[in-house]
Order: structure tokens, then C-alpha cells, then sequence
């Protein structure tokens, strides 16, 4: 039979093991109290630093979907050549939920214009001129330019006309 020394068993195998143990309580737990440390280069040192780099991108990971709700738009380009899937998976989903709220605006900011510009047409059904000259204010206002005019085709002469400007 082998026999080990329980001191030899204990300092290095028995302790390090129960460490490791802790440590990932601690980590189920939400205790972020920083990385295992232990100074030894056996397969307990290779575990250490698997779990070190795991805990590593958790946190890279937890910050990252922080920013996301917090909408804030620090950048993360290290991150965009992660190999790890869980960042890579987070990176993409932030990147279509940009697009997704980008797309949004778009369509909210046609949906609002429309409406309003309806109400115009509604509004000036009696008056050709009054109608044209809302709708052009109203639109170098929504599209904040700076000026705006509407011409007219006059078929019989072959010309554009100005019926309507706003600056």
C-alpha cells in the first residue's frame, strides 16, 4: 500500500481543493472578492486558472450587459475578438438591439410626420395656397432644414412655377 504523509496530503492537495471550494461559493453567491490565488503549478493551478478566466468573463460579461441597460455606449471593441460565446452572443444581441431602436425611431418619426402632415391636409381643404404653404414650413421644420419651396408644373408654358417657400 502507498502511504502519503497527511501533512503532504493535507497542505497540498487536502487545503488547496477546500480553498477552490470556498472561492466558488463565495462566486454562486454574487461575492466577487477577487481570484483564487494559490501558488502552485500542478493540476490544481491549471484548474485555478480555468476558473480564474471563467470568473474573468463573467464579470467582462456582467459590465458588458450593464452598459446595455444602462444604455451606455462605452465601447467594448476588445471584446468584438472574444472567443467566448457567452460575450460573442452578447455583443450581437446589443448590436441588433441598436439596429432594432435605430429602425424604431425611423419608423415612429414616419408615423408622427404622416400624422401630422394628414391634420395639415385636413386642416386647409378650402385654400390651395394656405395648404401649400403649411405643408412646406411644416416640413422644412420636421426635416429641420433650413429652407424649402414647392413648384408647380405650368403645362401650357412648359415651366416650373414657385408656389410656395419658407425659410
Amino acid at each position: 500500500a502507498l502511504a502519503i504523509p497527511y501533512n503532504l496530503l493535507g497542505k497540498k492537495i487536502i487545503k488547496p481543493i477546500s480553498y477552490i471550494i470556498n472561492k466558488l461559493d463565495e462566486y454562486n453567491r454574487g461575492e466577487f472578492k477577487g481570484k483564487i490565488k494559490l501558488s502552485i503549478k500542478n493540476e490544481l493551478g491549471k484548474i485555478q486558472s480555468g476558473i480564474n478566466k471563467l470568473v474573468n468573463n463573467f464579470l467582462i460579461a456582467n459590465e458588458y450587459i450593464k452598459n446595455i441597460r444602462e444604455k451606455n455606449s462605452t465601447s467594448f471593441n476588445q471584446l468584438k475578438e472574444s472567443r467566448n460565446p457567452l460575450l460573442n452572443s452578447l455583443i450581437k444581441m446589443s448590436e441588433e438591439l441598436q439596429k432594432s431602436e435605430k429602425e424604431e425611431k425611423e419608423r415612429n418619426w414616419i408615423i408622427e410626420g404622416q400624422a401630422e402632415f394628414s391634420e395639415l391636409l385636413s386642416k386647409h381643404t378650402n385654400n390651395f395656397q394656405n395648404l401649400v404653404d403649411a405643408i412646406i414650413s411644416n416640413l422644412v421644420k420636421y426635416i429641420d432644414g433650413l429652407q424649402g419651396a414647392i413648384f408647380i408644373v405650368n403645362e401650357s408654358e412648359n415651366v416650373l412655377g414657385r408656389v410656395s417657400s419658407f425659410a
